[in-house]
């Protein structure tokens, strides 16, 4: 990847561009949208940002100004300016002004670029990525103490697969870069392999996959089984043959971390199964499954704290056993106080900066294997592990708003009533 001059004329496609970005890094959005309208619409081009998580607008241009930002962000990326019916995906590095509020300076930033043809031409999305990032350790990530314990346990066993549930964007691969960090880099030999490698870390050996030469996750897992590693952190687990792999390394005696998309934690086991891969198996080599949502904290700046209407109490299905099962006041019992976004400048107006996580951590256990050997749902692996001190993602929800870090309607918004 090259480092890309984006200086051009005054209002010059690639210069409108540079702009785009520089607004995405300073408001701490994660990508820069660009949409060709609907058909009632033709005239316009979208602009939105994505930030915490939430598309927000940022500005409509003429529809005559699509295709000099499609052919800058193509140039960008190295693509194929002439392909406009086919996908295509590319990188490139670029560096940012900083504005005085968060120091000055520069700051160099990856860029991942998306092109596809859509029904009214061609679309793009720009995210980025600090290509120079520090781990952050899991107890800053939004992890309760009990779940942090029961996380850390399973980490320091020598073997087991340790797997990060998710949809895309919930910030698996920070958490798994977490967790390698918090593994003994001097005594142990840790290798990654990634499709695509989301940031280099000092010390660890990594693989970027390749696909389209062979080298897919499944053949690069293997070439590092031959180079004596302690620790694997193999992607994804998305077919038969990765997930295999990774439950066989982790019961030869490894610790593998690896990720995969499932609802909840309990939804793992059925997913892995669908694969086609034996229960035996999946129980003897699974430790623990992590699951995990992104919430918007609320602003610190504007927020304020309001008791809990009795139409809220009703209509959020927060009940007396939920509050008793997480160690929060009963209904009745004591004044509940939860935030209200107000919006200030401080926070764009939303009433929301920054984000954290929710987490439920599933500990694999003898009653848990039981419920899997005998076929049981989801509901009846969820009912074990609450049973056994699992905290599930909307309890965690509930108690980060109860807390004041979060506000209720987030933790509506990521999570699903049978998540709680």
């Amino acid at each position: 990847m090259e480092d890309n001059d984006l200086v051009g004329r005054a209002g010059s496609p690639e210069q409108l561009l540079l702009e785009f970005i520089t607004a995405a890094v300073h408001q701490g959005a994660s990508a820069v949208h660009v949409e060709p309208s609907g058909e009632q619409r033709l005239e316009e081009v979208r602009v939105r940002l994505r930030r915490e998580g939430v598309l927000v607008h940022h500005r409509t241009l003429p529809r005559e100004m699509l295709p000099g930002l499609l052919s800058a962000v193509k140039r960008m990326a190295a693509l194929d300016e002439t392909e406009h019916r086919l996908p295509q995906d590319g990188r490139s590095l670029i560096t940012v002004a900083l504005p005085a509020t968060a120091g000055a300076g520069e700051r160099v930033v990856e860029l991942r670029i998306s092109v596809v043809p859509v029904l009214w031409g061609e679309q793009f999305v720009v995210r980025w990525i600090d290509a120079s990032p520090r781990t952050r350790p899991l107890a800053d990530l939004g992890l309760d103490g009990v779940s942090l314990l029961r996380l850390d346990a399973r980490l320091k066993n020598p073997s087991g697969l340790v797997l990060v549930s998710g949809p895309s964007g919930s910030g698996k691969t920070t958490t798994l870069y977490s967790m390698l960090g918090s593994l003994d880099h001097e005594g142990r030999k840790i290798c990654t392999a990634e499709e695509p490698v989301e940031h280099a870390l000092r010390g660890i050996t990594q693989v970027p996959c390749r696909p389209e030469l062979g080298l897919t996750l499944a053949a690069a897992t293997r070439s590092l089984l031959r180079q004596d590693p302690d620790v694997l952190l193999v992607g994804q687990t998305q077919d038969y043959e990765t997930a295999e792999l990774a439950l066989k390394i982790a019961l030869g005696g490894r610790l593998v971390l690896s990720s995969v998309h499932a609802n909840d934690a309990a939804a793992v086991f059925g997913r892995f199964i669908d694969l086609g891969l034996e229960p035996a198996l999946v129980v003897d080599g699974v430790t623990a499954i992590v699951a995990q949502r992104l919430v918007r904290k609320v602003c610190l700046e504007c927020r304020v704290l309001e008791d809990l209407a009795d139409e809220d109490r009703v209509h959020l299905a927060i009940t007396t056993a939920l509050l008793r099962s997480i160690g929060m006041p009963e209904l009745g019992e004591a004044p509940l106080r939860v935030p209200r976004p107000v919006g200030c400048p401080a926070c764009g107006g939303s009433g929301y900066r920054g984000r954290t996580g929710l987490f439920e951590v599933l500990a694999v256990s003898p009653a848990i294997r039981r419920v899997i050997m005998n076929g049981g749902s989801c509901a009846e692996l969820t009912g074990v592990a609450r049973a056994e001190g699992m905290i599930t993602l909307r309890q965690a929800g509930v108690r980060q708003a109860l807390q004041g870090v979060t506000t209720l309607t987030e933790c509506l918004r990521v999570t699903a009533p049978d998540q709680g």
